[in-house]
């Protein structure tokens, strides 16, 4: 009862609206997280635009179009593994642009932990 009191339901369904380039680079990411058995997540400019733009459409301006993902991991050699697996995988083509940070198809991804 208390719940029903002091808590609220906030989740957003997108489903459909992020374009088709994002979706499959974070559908790549995702199977490469879920073979390792690790959660992750969007963070930063895009998660915040995704939610203005498809929930309050509101129109986000951007200078930049880097998709920054928090991964959770329990060691560097998870991190490791994870990095790459992401850098094996033809259909994701990712090069490194600079510690931290690859492009594949017009997009930066961004981590701490892809060194």
């Amino acid at each position: 009862m208390l719940q029903k009191l002091y808590m609220s339901n906030i989740s957003f369904d997108l489903s459909g609206k992020i374009d088709p380039d994002t979706v499959d680079v974070l559908r790549e990411i995702k199977e490469v997280a879920d073979s390792l058995n690790i959660a992750f997540f969007v963070v930063g400019a895009t998660a915040r635009d995704l939610i203005l733009q498809h929930c309050y459409n509101v129109k986000p301006h951007r200078a930049t179009m880097d998709v920054y993902i928090g991964v959770d991991v329990v060691d560097w050699n998870q991190s490791t593994n994870c990095q790459n697996l992401s850098l094996q995988r033809e259909s994701l083509l990712m090069q490194k642009k600079r510690k931290g940070s690859y492009t594949t198809r017009d997009l930066l991804i961004s981590s701490p932990l892809l060194l």
